[in-house]
């Protein structure tokens, strides 16, 4: 997705004007899109079908977000004194 994606075009592109508002008062750009998660969108007040189609339209524009990593480190396993 090219970074001066405009979002209240894109929103009326995908049908869903009615979050424009939504978008530009939380400050959500191209940079935030791609972030957005489910809870994000429930956060935000939108009924389950837009988040749906909201997250769809994201992955057509080929947008992942980074992945984050676990802060759980797993322990090595340790070896009985015996061996096996």
């Amino acid at each position: 997705m090219e970074a001066a994606i405009d979002i209240a075009r894109w929103l009326q592109g995908i049908g869903l004007a009615e979050h424009i508002e939504t978008f530009r008062a939380e400050k959500i750009d191209a940079a935030v899109l791609p972030t957005l998660s489910d809870a994000d969108l429930r956060e935000l007040g939108l009924p389950l079908g837009d988040r749906k189609k909201l997250r769809a339209a994201i992955e057509v524009l080929g947008v992942r977000a980074p992945r984050r990593r676990s802060g759980a480190r797993t322990a090595p396993r340790c070896r009985p004194a015996g061996g096996l």
